[in-house]
């Protein structure tokens, strides 16, 4: 669970970073490919949270239907 937190942390700061981008320079052009970071740094905080989403599913679910008997344990 620290993992998802921290990639949260991580992509909080990308995303408060990529709007912190000024949408035009002094000069009074747009800021070169500003949608494009924005939209990559989403992406990957995207792709990176449900990605850990499922590999954790997954391997939870690996680990359950492995073909080894579950033990049981009583409680003292």
């Amino acid at each position: 669970m620290f993992v998802v937190a921290f990639t949260g942390v991580r992509g909080a700061v990308s995303l408060a970073a990529a709007l912190a981008l000024p949408f035009a320079l002094p000069g009074g052009e747009d800021f070169p490919y500003r949608d494009l970071i924005l939209f990559v740094s989403f992406g990957v905080i995207f792709i990176t949270l449900v990605g850990l989403g499922l590999a954790c599913r997954g391997g939870a679910m690996a680990r359950r239907h492995s073909g080894r008997p579950q033990r049981a344990y009583r409680r003292a």
